[in-house]
């Protein structure tokens, strides 16, 4: 299972950078999945014993989209359910301009590396 932030309370270039990620990962992963970067997530333990340790370290900084393609390759059903999100009150949660080329880069190319390597258990 894995669990939505709903509403989403990011700032709105949060929320428009996943919104544009989204959609390379739903050509990809065909997830359909509201949230797929959402941190939140519950689910057995003999599943996430499944997934290949590879695969999640395949992204860093997008972590949970990695999480969710993983289990996508691996067939793993993931089932949506709505939680309450809270707007951050101190600290930031966005990184600096500079930082996004890179960023947008290693995430795209580990997205390809999952969808176009093998799996194995």
């Amino acid at each position: 299972m894995i669990v939505f932030r709903n509403p989403r309370k990011d700032s709105i270039n949060r929320i428009l950078y996943s919104k544009l990620f989204k959609i390379l990962h739903n050509i990809l992963f065909n997830s359909k999945l509201r949230d797929p970067s959402c941190p939140f997530v519950i689910g057995q333990k003999k599943a996430f014993k499944l997934l290949s340790k590879k695969h999640l370290n395949m992204m860093t900084e997008g972590f949970w989209w990695g999480f969710v393609a993983t289990c996508k390759k691996s067939k793993i059903k993931l089932k949506e359910v709505p939680i309450n999100h809270y707007e951050r009150i101190k600290g930031t949660a966005s990184y600096g301009l500079t930082s996004l080329p890179g960023i947008i880069i290693r995430n795209v190319i580990g997205l390809f590396k999952i969808k176009f390597s093998k799996i194995n258990y």
